[in-house]
């Protein structure tokens, strides 16, 4: 039928089982006339009547001038507009397989039973039409393998098909029987030459043998898309063929070998669900547009469709022809060509909602999770909230220190590097009180020192105080009450320290702030190992065992960024034996506009192995598996000694920028946990506590990359639906984990007691070495140095009165001026007067040292002894370098008197 006419006419040929005349008929019928019943026009023509034909072929030329038929016995061209037919005999019987043409070429393909008839020999017949000449190709048989047959019948063994492309240039060779197809050029064909320029073999299927590859082809191009039907392919049930497409030419019109570019039907196209013809067993093609003859007298009719959409089957009631009609491409897919073929998968970073006509798949955010096949754009915060998280760890090792009074001892002197910590150590609060203390005694002395009589009350309060709070003086000293103040703030950290370290068990009720400013220092100590559930005579374990067997799983799978809905999913319980078990989903959220969802189901059994489908073709960027479980207490004993945890674990799988497998298998190991806890005191109770530790992982590979590299892209889209399998296994040993206290509450008590008398013992030990041994150095010092001014002090005085020119003025007396006699003296009596004064005003502190002697403490006396002397030598220094500035100013005057004096008498 030409585009431009509105009639449609089909040429048949067939034969009358009583008489095996061969028939030539033309059936026509308008367009317009298709919704009434108006009949349709037949011209029957009797072609043949010398015998029966075994096999008939008929094709119309690509011009669509003359149709042709080969049979047994001869060969016919039908004029369509005269209708005028040509008949040529053959000399030979030969039956026909296949054959093909151009305007002027007819390549036939067929084969001619050998003189016993037990084999038939193929061979390849080049007719040009023109002419109406023959050349029988005698080296085709070596291509063709022998076609063994006892009977001149057409048998899908002996499938041989041939194609030759709209613009004749090759020519595919289907040969079934070796699962090839081999490609020639029509030129080398017409001269008999056999050299072909590419075959074509499925590396699809591990068993070629029987599959039937290249029971027909069919090029539906000019660009080499070729497609060959593969009749029996062994890895489908439903339907029994396939058809392949081969893109078999480069942009250079050049040859390759290459794997097929899609497979017909796959998950894309369907076939429906009451398909009911199991085989494929012709196709035509004609201007891109498949015809696919099926068994059962049914066919399908694939129709080229625009870029954006892929053909499907929208109408799935029963009837002779299906029609596949153009629908958008599926979410995660696009599709930049015009083909009969599905859409191809979107690159990673680009992403197809579904909902429109796809040519190209929008850019994803940079900032997100978006796969290969993406459906939608998830940004990586809200990807992270499908992290994995975990419930049990690895208990921690037992403290390398493992003594209390260490500890103490370490707490003390051991410097954080961090600040928030560092304000918290004992040392540092320490040496706080030490300064404060400092200058607490320097302030009272100088207000000793400056005689501050205004402010002096309250130093004699404060130091009453400090005498009051002294420890380590016995109440007698100022410095032992300031020390005491140090002390206690030693007091006070160690007591702290006692209460935390004593508080932290068991572990799990630890403060991590606490933990992380005293490097980890735990009272805990630990111990696991590995145990079989060997019967116990005490039944230790018994009771947190049965909890642990009787919880109950809920497992929940997250898919994210998919275009699967709940509809598509279905869960089952596989046996060992007997049909797989449905299991009722929960909480779906795969709803239409989501791109990322989870459901949940229950499991009946700690060993529950369950396979979870996805019918459609929905990629799944990546898969979370979660397994929960309630925690429980044990309500028969009124303790409440052995707790069952809660159970939630999460493992989240995906592959970067790809899609999960097609058919992906994960296992669950279940491991029992117990933890024992031993009391603080002896009078507790040990406590148990049990959860589940699943391990969650894949086997095998998470995605199908490396397959799909190997075998072929086309597989992508292949498989009707996913799957995933996941298999719980209970171990049979478990994890016991114990923790005890290194240190329990009345030896803690004990322990920090004594440290406490310690540190008093240590700063009255250090007042007494001071006493014993660093005060009489010291004092043997300041006699040393109070002596060397002294004799520095005479030896300037002595100097001062040896001058010879003081001599001589000095000797110029005077009744009524002073003489260097009365100066001396006026400057000793003033030392001795200050001297006195000295001794006056420390005579009641020599008094109170006098009293001192006979106390038991050495310490209020070296304080007071020494606070003494070093008033006494400030003052004798301050008094020598007084009187030395009086004498140097006097003796100009004095000289100036004597040489006045000295005038006058002159003068009289």
């Amino acid at each position: 039928m030409k585009k431009e006419s509105e009639t449609f006419s089909f040429v048949q040929i067939s034969e009358n089982e009583t008489s095996n005349d061969v028939i030539l008929s033309l059936v026509s019928f308008k367009l317009t006339n298709c919704n009434n019943s108006t009949p349709p026009i037949a011209y029957d023509k009797t072609v043949w009547k010398n015998g029966h034909q075994e096999s008939m072929l008929l094709k119309i030329d690509p011009q669509e001038k003359y149709a042709y038929v080969f049979a047994d016995s001869f060969m016919l061209s039908y004029d369509l507009s005269t209708k005028n037919v040509a008949i040529y005999e053959f000399n030979q019987n030969i039956i026909p397989i296949a054959f093909d043409l151009t305007n002027e070429w007819a390549f036939l393909i067929g084969y001619t039973p050998s003189i016993r008839g037990d084999f038939g020999h193929p061979y390849l017949y080049v007719i040009n039409l023109l002419s109406k000449t023959w050349s029988t190709c005698n080296d085709s048989n070596e291509t063709f393998l022998p076609l063994m047959s006892t009977q001149n019948i057409y048998s899908r063994d002996h499938g041989v098909s041939i194609s030759i492309n709209p613009s004749g240039k090759f020519i595919a060779i289907g040969i079934s029987a070796i699962n090839r197809v081999q490609i020639f050029e029509t030129s080398h064909i017409r001269n008999c030459s056999f050299k072909s320029i590419d075959n074509i073999q499925s590396v699809h299927f591990l068993d070629m043998m029987g599959i039937g590859f290249g029971q027909s082809v069919a090029w539906l191009d000019n660009q080499g898309l070729l497609a060959v039907l593969v009749y029996n392919p062994k890895h489908q049930l439903q339907p029994e063929s396939e058809i392949h497409v081969f893109q078999t030419l480069t942009q250079n019109n050049e040859m390759q070998h290459v794997l097929p570019n899609f497979i017909f039907p796959n998950n894309q196209q369907t076939l429906p669900k009451n398909w009911t013809s199991k085989s494929f067993l012709l196709i035509l093609a004609r201007s891109n547009n498949l015809m696919i003859l099926c068994d059962r007298h049914k066919y399908l009719y694939i129709p080229l469709t625009n870029a954006g959409s892929r053909p499907i089957l929208s109408d799935e009631r029963p009837k002779i022809a299906f029609v596949l009609q153009p629908k958008p491409c599926v979410s995660g897919t696009y599709k930049n060509i015009s083909s009969i073929g599905p859409c191809t998968v979107c690159p990673s970073g680009t992403k197809n909602s579904g909902n429109y006509r796809a040519i190209i798949c929008q850019p994803c955010n940079p900032k997100s999770f978006c796969p290969l096949g993406a459906s939608g754009n998830i940004r990586y915060n809200d990807f992270l909230l499908y992290k994995s998280y975990n419930q049990t760890f690895k208990y921690p090792e037992s403290p390398l220190i493992d003594d209390y009074d260490d500890m103490l001892m370490r707490n003390f002197l051991v410097v954080e590097e961090t600040m928030d910590c560092v304000f918290k150590l004992p040392l540092v609060w320490t040496l706080i009180a030490i300064v404060m203390s400092f200058i607490i005694w320097f302030i009272m002395f100088l207000i000793k020192r400056w005689q501050l009589n205004s402010v002096d009350i309250h130093r004699n309060r404060a130091k009453a105080f400090f005498k009051q709070i002294d420890i380590i003086g016995e109440g007698e000293l100022l410095v032992g009450g300031l020390a005491s103040f140090v002390v206690l703030t030693i007091i006070i950290h160690s007591c702290w320290f006692a209460h935390d370290y004593l508080h932290s068990y068991p572990l799990e009720e630890v403060n991590s702030s606490r933990l992380h400013c005293r490097n980890n220092q735990v009272n805990t100590k630990f111990d696991n190992a590995l145990q079989l559930p060997l019967p116990e005579t005490d039944g230790t374990y018994e009771t947190i065992f049965d909890m642990l067997n009787k919880q109950k799983f809920t497992m929940t799978i997250d898919l994210i960024n998919t275009g699967a809905k709940c509809a598509n999913i279905t869960v089952e319980r596989l046996r060992y034996m007997g049909a797989a078990e449905s299991i009722i989903k929960q909480n779906c959220t795969l709803l239409d506009r989501n791109v990322t969802g989870s459901f949940s189901f229950d499991l009946s059994t700690h060993t529950d192995f369950v396979q979870v489908t996805i019918q459609g073709p929905y990629f799944i960027g990546a898969l979370r598996i979660c397994l929960r479980g309630e925690k429980g207490l044990d309500e028969v004993q009124e303790q409440k000694r052995h707790q069952l945890d809660e159970l939630d674990v999460c493992t989240l799988f995906y592959k970067e920028n790809q899609t999960i497998g097609l058919s992906t298998y994960f296992s669950i190991n279940l491991i029992k946990v117990i933890n024992v806890t031993e009391p603080l005191t002896a009078t507790d109770d040990t406590y148990y506590s049990g959860r589940w530790a699943p391990n969650i992982r894949y086997v095998d590979d998470l995605s199908d990359r490396d397959y799909f590299k190997k075998d072929g892209q086309h597989l992508r889209y292949a498989s009707l639906s996913t799957t995933f399998k996941i298999r719980l296994k209970e171990e049979f040993y478990f994890l016991l984990n114990n923790q005890s206290p290194i240190v329990r509450l009345y030896e803690l008590i004990f322990h920090t007691f004594l440290f406490i008398f310690l540190i008093i013992d240590i700063f009255a030990m250090g007042f007494v070495v001071y006493k014993l041994w660093c005060q009489p150095l010291l004092r043997r010092l300041l006699s040393a140095r109070h002596n060397i001014l002294r004799r520095k002090l005479q030896l300037n005085h002595t100097e001062t009165m040896a001058d010879p020119s003081s001599q001589r003025q000095l000797s110029m007396k005077d009744t009524n001026a002073p003489s260097s006699n009365d100066l001396e003296m006026n400057l000793t009596t003033q030392a001795a007067s200050t001297t006195i004064k000295q001794s006056k005003l420390s005579s009641s502190e020599l008094s109170d040292q006098s009293s001192l002697l006979v106390t038991n403490s050495l310490f209020e006396y070296f304080d007071k002894r020494f606070e003494t002397m070093t008033q006494n030598i400030e003052h004798i220094a301050s008094d020598v370098n007084t009187m030395r500035k009086q004498i140097d100013e006097l003796i100009p005057d004095v000289i100036h008197l004597k040489q006045h004096m000295a005038d006058i008498k002159k003068t009289t």
